[in-house]
């Protein structure tokens, strides 16, 4: 199964970002975090908490379970399975119910522990707790899965780290707003990955127009991801520069926006004026000439 989430970090840019889940049940419940990054070492053992909201106006009943995370594409989409061995998630993440039920608008804390095996190689896993809508008397669950991940690097030896910009994915020409930027990020290392910076959007002659923040472009081990993010800048207009500046990662790339509405509404403005200059100038011409026989006469 897959799942895409849209997070939005500022007024003026939006990024969207693949992440695992957080709302469902007809978005009458609400997970948070959507995602949790945890270091760890082999032994540890760690308890940590959720927040489960029901907003609805109705008792909820919530079956858990445990599953393992893996990317199934560059484009961060991400598959539930049941992996094998001690590295499975339902080895290390145990959550405190197996069945929570939820008073109608209401909220509940829910533990969970964190228990890294002692021989756990170093690298990092990835596991999720899911929720599904249960039904106590027929004691079924059904409806979509949705929850939280949980993303842990064992620190230990045979860990790696280190990502890299890929490449960019972003239009040369634009012509509708907002104007967009994608970039891919890389992750060859066997870590989690969570990186955060800056886009810097520069004009032709190389002064700044604006800056906005990047912040937890998460990348699973041994995979890639496409970022992209939309500007809500309705000055732009012409050849601009976007620098993205992660940690130990800088690489820009240009691209022009031209939006045809407004480059539209400009161009019949500029009919308008051109149309009236012309009228004038023709009854400007018909008066002198008048104004000529006249004084001949």
């Amino acid at each position: 199964m897959t799942l895409n989430f849209k997070m939005f970090f500022a007024p003026l840019i939006s990024i969207t970002l693949l992440s695992p889940f957080a709302v469902s049940a007809a978005s009458a419940v609400t997970v948070l975090p959507a995602k949790t990054d945890i270091s760890v070492k082999p032994g540890d053992k760690i308890r940590n908490s959720l927040m489960l909201v029901n907003s609805s106006s109705s008792p909820i009943s919530l079956k858990v379970g445990i599953k393992d995370i893996r990317t199934i594409d560059a484009n961060g989409k991400i598959d539930f399975y049941d992996a094998n061995g001690q590295s499975a998630a339902k080895n290390w993440l145990v959550p405190q119910y197996t069945i929570v039920g939820l008073a109608p608008l209401s909220s509940l804390k829910m533990d969970y522990i964190v228990a890294v095996p002692k021989d756990m190689p170093g690298r990092g896993y990835a596991g999720a707790i899911l929720f599904q809508l249960y039904d106590p008397a027929k004691k079924i669950a059904g409806g979509n899965v949705f929850g939280s991940a949980v993303a842990i690097n064992v620190m230990a030896k045979g860990i790696t780290t280190g990502g890299d910009l890929g490449k960019f994915t972003t239009p040369v020409f634009q012509y509708a707003g907002p104007a967009q930027i994608g970039f891919k990020i890389n992750n060859p290392s066997n870590s989690n990955i969570s990186l955060s910076g800056k886009v810097i959007l520069s004009d032709m002659a190389g002064r700044q127009i604006s800056e906005f923040p990047l912040d937890k472009l998460d990348v699973y081990p041994e995979s890639s991801k496409l970022f992209s993010f939309s500007i809500n800048n309705s000055s732009l207009l012409g050849p601009y520069k976007a620098e993205i500046q992660l940690k130990n990662i800088d690489s820009s790339v240009w691209f022009i926006f031209l939006p045809w509405q407004k480059m539209l509404l400009g161009f019949l403005i500029l009919l308008a004026v051109i149309f009236v200059a012309a009228v004038l100038t023709k009854v400007y011409s018909l008066y002198e000439n008048r104004a000529d026989r006249t004084s001949v006469a």
